[in-house]
């Protein structure tokens, strides 16, 4: 589990730091995009952040998409919709 690993790994994975990561989840978690009508719900909001600070943290390129995509086990429609609000 991402909370399971050393701060040093943890910062290179979602390229911040333990605190500011929860600091910056317990600031997004009520938000509206993170609510659901659908019969499939959503993965947990701490998830969707790591996705995007690591696809963000990247250079820019097309690749940073599917090696994110690999890495969290998702599509990589999936890395776009986090990486989007």
């Amino acid at each position: 589990m991402l909370f399971n690993l050393s701060n040093a790994d943890f910062k290179q994975e979602v390229r911040i730091t333990k605190e500011s990561f929860l600091l910056l989840l317990n600031e997004i978690e009520n938000h509206t995009v993170f609510t659901n009508a659908s019969t499939y719900e959503q993965r947990p909001i701490w998830i969707q952040l790591a996705v995007c600070l690591e696809h963000l943290g990247f250079d820019g390129n097309g690749v940073s998409i599917g090696k994110v995509a690999r890495h969290f086990r998702i599509g990589n429609r999936t890395v776009t919709l986090y990486s989007q609000h």
